[in-house]
């Protein structure tokens, strides 16, 4: 084999191999973003996506309860003149039907997807979730026995915290994905529809960005 003929074999090889190469690597890359991918779409369908949206309907609801409701007091009992004997009765409708049914499907998403939790530590805002809850459960069984003597959970709703929380989390799960997606950062975004002046906000209406001061209103520890 002359030296040409050597030369143009190990050219041929080098390329071939070098080719072999950047494949494998590209394809670990792929592989990898893949990986990425499955687990921020995991990650918003089953803790911040539910969580975020459970949330929003939770305080929408809450803003619409005080609208009615005392919406001149700051807190619910502890603002004097307290509530009326109708207004507790209200209080106790709208929490057994309302709030402690949509806190009760966030606890349950907590519990459920917690290995999908972003941070190594369990946020606080979800421990004080989950307290303020158990406490409730032992005050809904005393309403069932017919005993109004209580009112509300001994652990404070955290809502402040659980938005400031929520938000900035699922927006920014929402931008990974979509980069991992190589999607352009504002394809997603739908333009929210205008609502009539005077009606009550609506989980579809309201728009999730306003800020955690301007949901939680009056009472944000819902007592």
């Amino acid at each position: 084999m002359d030296t040409n003929t050597t030369i143009t074999v190990g050219v041929t090889l080098f390329v071939a191999i070098l080719g072999s190469v950047a494949a494998y690597l590209n394809s670990l890359r792929i592989a990898s973003r893949k990986d990425q991918l499955d687990h921020v779409d995991r990650q918003l369908r089953k803790l911040y996506g539910p969580l975020f949206a459970l949330n929003h309907v939770s305080n929408i609801a809450w803003r619409a309860f005080r609208q009615k409701y005392r919406p001149g007091a700051e807190s619910y009992f502890r603002t004097a003149p307290g509530p009326t004997a109708e207004e507790e009765e209200a209080w106790r409708l709208w929490m057994a039907t309302v709030f402690i049914p949509l806190i009760l499907r966030m606890e349950e998403v907590i519990l459920k997807h917690s290995d999908l939790i972003e941070e190594q530590d369990m946020p606080q805002c979800f421990i004080d979730l989950i307290s303020h809850i158990s406490a409730y459960k032992a005050l809904l069984q005393k309403w069932s026995n017919g005993d109004y003597s209580e009112h509300v959970s001994v652990i404070r709703f955290p809502g402040a915290a659980l938005t400031a929380y929520l938000e900035p989390q699922y927006r920014s799960l929402k931008l990974r994905q979509t980069q991992l997606r190589g999607e352009p950062a504002g394809r997603q975004r739908v333009p929210q529809p205008k609502r009539k002046s005077g009606a009550l906000p609506s989980a579809a209406s309201a728009p999730p960005s306003d800020p955690p001061a301007a949901i939680a209103v009056a009472g944000d520890g819902r007592d």
